[in-house]
């Protein structure tokens, strides 16, 4: 097989590099750019794709420059991603405090909608009934409902725990008042993690029988029957 002639190998070179710069026009007119006409087997110049790619990142990233007061000057590469890791880290604080001063001010502060309590109890409830196969129709607004001013488990009184990065004894979870009927408007509750253990999948009846039990074993044990917890 005979090689190429350098001639073809630029040509082929040529090509590469002008569909790069026609591809990239592309995407600065998506964004709302001003492209250039380029044509195809005639590349930019190292200078001009070099200006055109800033300009590029300017239309993706509008924020990714800060200006110093002596002066116009661009962020490093290690600047750039340190700063974001700032910005990430401080947002995250904005998030855990929105959780433990007021769950109500996530719209307020202006913060993701992913990032909202009722939208992970929500989330979390749509995919256990997808694996379980069970009935699923509320909307992300029923479960909000109950968050906004719930401070305590309705059944067992304790806090409630929104800043819980892992599942513990008081953290908030959905759950199903009769398992049988699903996700459903009305048959929804939040309460904590440990009173969702305790309930599970039982009927009144059992939890009632449960609860004789223990009352009867403590009695034979010499313990004192406690005073049920009033939550009303």
């Amino acid at each position: 097989m005979p090689a190429k002639s350098p001639e073809a190998i630029q040509r082929k070179i040529n090509n590469r590099k002008s569909a790069k710069d026609i591809g990239k026009e592309k995407k600065i007119a998506g964004l709302g750019g001003t492209p250039i006409t380029i044509i195809y087997g005639k590349p930019l110049s190292d200078t001009l794709r070099k200006e055109r790619t800033e300009y590029l990142y300017d239309l993706m990233y509008p924020t990714r420059h800060i200006f110093k007061s002596s002066g116009r000057s661009k962020l490093t590469e290690a600047e750039a991603k340190e700063k974001e890791r700032q910005r990430s880290k401080e947002n995250y604080r904005k998030i855990k405090e929105a959780r433990g001063e007021a769950v109500r001010d996530y719209i307020r502060q202006g913060l993701s909608q992913c990032q909202t309590p009722w939208y992970r109890l929500w989330a979390g409830a749509r995919s256990r009934a997808k694996k379980g196969n069970y009935p699923f129709s509320i909307e992300q607004e029923d479960v909000k409902e109950l968050v906004i001013n719930l401070d305590y488990c309705p059944v067992l009184g304790i806090k409630i725990n929104w800043e819980a990065n892992k599942l513990e004894d008081n953290s908030p979870t959905l759950d199903k008042i009769v398992p049988e009927l699903g996700y459903i408007k009305g048959n929804i509750a939040i309460i904590s993690a440990k009173a969702n253990r305790i309930k599970n999948n039982a009927t009144v009846d059992e939890i009632g029988k449960l609860y004789c039990w223990l009352i009867k074993t403590k009695a034979h044990q010499g313990f004192t029957q406690s005073v049920p917890y009033n939550h009303t």
